[in-house]
């Protein structure tokens, strides 16, 4: 019996560790329609009520727009609604680097070890660049990792990820939200201070337009949940238990 209970009880912390997908917006309309030119910003998957929401104020922060665009190439498993979510109208060449972009509200109430994935896809004018970033208390917003896209690539870049299950403040976090937003260039880089385009490999070029569109598919928020006190407790009384073994 006592064999059993512990396996028992392994069983136990092996699934509460198991990650679970907490939001994901594939962005195509709901119910289908078949029509790559509509979709929707809310969530096809969210764990917490209120949350999985793409935009706040019923805009884009930052001044940029949004709109439908077919998301041919995406892991989207829909085929004859692939829809992405595309934004536009980004600062002009030399200001506002991480000032726009795309915001989702995503409590991470229950949950841990916080991991972020999408597609994407960047027109020939738009920046090389976007970065992450995550705020704790719904208001302010750290960046946390960069991403680029290598020159003249102009196909769905799929399987973008980070993993922040390092920033603790973020675990079981009913304020947590998220933003991809245009930067000029990770630090360090050859972006500098100005906007090096897909189309092109310097930074600071005439190709770059705030016209140009970045478009996202198959955003997927995951996390592992926090082990319930009753959980915590038995799992307690399992090491317990395996100590006292051990030692007869």
């Amino acid at each position: 019996m006592k064999k059993i209970l512990f396996a028992a009880l392994a069983f136990s912390a092996v699934s509460a560790a198991q990650a679970v997908t907490l939001y994901q917006w594939d962005f195509n309309s709901n119910p289908n329609d078949n029509a790559t030119t509509t979709g929707s910003d809310v969530a096809d998957v969210a764990v917490n009520p209120g949350s999985g929401v793409s935009r706040v104020g019923g805009t884009n922060f930052g001044g940029s727009t949004n709109g439908y665009t077919a998301g041919t190439g995406s892991t989207d498993p829909q085929a004859t609604d692939n829809t992405a979510y595309q934004l536009g109208n980004f600062p002009a060449q030399g200001v506002g680097s991480g000032t726009a972009g795309m915001e989702v509200v995503a409590s991470t109430a229950g949950y841990k070890d916080i991991k972020v994935s999408f597609d994407r896809r960047h027109s020939a004018s738009a920046s090389r660049w976007i970065q992450l970033q995550y705020s704790t208390d719904g208001t302010n917003f750290v960046g946390f990792q960069d991403f680029e896209v290598p020159a003249f690539t102009l196909v769905m870049i799929n399987g973008s990820s980070a993993d922040l299950s390092s920033v603790t403040a973020l675990n079981n976090n009913p304020n947590a939200k998220f933003r991809l937003v245009s930067i000029f260039g990770a630090v360090g880089s050859a972006g500098g201070s100005s906007y090096a385009t897909v189309g092109n490999t310097s930074p600071g070029n005439s190709n770059y337009s705030a016209n140009g569109t970045i478009r996202y598919d198959m955003l997927t928020i995951t996390g592992t949940a926090v082990p319930e006190p009753a959980t915590m407790t038995a799992l307690a009384l399992g090491a317990a238990f395996a100590a006292r073994r051990r030692k007869k």
